[in-house]
């Protein structure tokens, strides 16, 4: 069964999409339990063939986000690798605790090669990643975070920061006289991480974006606003509506406003 690597470490906005690729992944497990042949091959992303090759805007969202593609003869190599059983004397038994090797022979995981988000990142672009967070990838994040340092970049993803927001926005938040208006410093102090995060999706240099700044001269689509949207998300736990991003008029100060109440309405 071809799966995707989004069964795994997908995004919510995509959760009919990943529940779908889980079913598949945990049907081969199931397969493999109980004697029969079945093996679920989560796929990243794949350049050369395909959607991606017939949509490159879409590709040119993923290689923002450093994933990194693999070709069609790597493809036909990974087929050709889940399709060969394992020789019979290195089947070993495996721990209770993560279900029994069932789990592991009815599954192949791709797509977790982290060189174009090493590329972003030696650029100056970095930007936080959901698969970084899940406990299953600890050693990837570990050899990621050993790879350079990494005490500037985890500051820049609000890590460090008080009541899961970034120290200067839970100051001016705390500081905030009117229980329902953002104050201009709260909105300032929002602004530079929203300036920070757009830049970091768009790959440009961060001093071409103001506060008046219009999204919509920056190319801001339906993909790359589903992925600001999570970005916000991360940062803030707050939700800015997606007719707002797609709107021709908004402007970066216009998202930073509907943060701030966001945030006043949860404190």
């Amino acid at each position: 069964m071809l799966s995707s690597i989004s069964g795994s470490v997908g995004a919510a906005t995509e959760s009919n999409y990943c529940a779908a690729n889980s079913f598949l992944d945990s049907f081969g497990a199931y397969r493999q339990s109980i004697g029969l042949p079945g093996i679920s091959v989560g796929l990243g992303m794949i350049s050369e063939v395909g959607f991606l090759h017939e949509n490159p805007e879409t590709e040119a969202v993923l290689l923002r986000k450093g994933v990194h593609p693999f070709t069609e003869e790597e493809l036909l190599q990974i087929l050709d690798n889940a399709l060969t059983p394992p020789p019979g004397d290195t089947t070993m038994a495996m721990d209770e605790r993560i279900g029994g090797d069932h789990y592991l022979q009815g599954h192949v995981l791709t797509g977790l090669e982290l060189h174009g988000f090493q590329k972003s990142r030696d650029a100056g672009f970095m930007r936080g990643m959901t698969v970084f967070e899940d406990p299953r990838c600890s050693f990837i994040a570990g050899a990621f975070a050993n790879s350079k340092d990494m005490s500037s970049a985890n500051n820049s993803l609000g890590n460090g920061s008080t009541g899961g927001y970034p120290h200067a926005i839970a100051a001016e938040l705390a500081a905030n006289d009117n229980s329902s208006v953002p104050s201009d410093s709260l909105i300032e102090a929002i602004q530079s991480v929203v300036i920070d995060r757009i830049a970091t999706l768009l790959l440009v240099d961060s001093k071409h974006l103001q506060r008046d700044t219009l999204l919509g001269d920056f190319g801001m689509e339906s993909m790359l606003a589903a992925e600001f949207r999570s970005d916000m998300f991360r940062a803030f736990k707050a939700e800015v509506p997606f007719a707002v991003l797609m709107d021709k008029r908004a402007k970066i100060r216009t998202v930073a406003e509907l943060i701030g109440k966001g945030l006043l309405e949860e404190k």
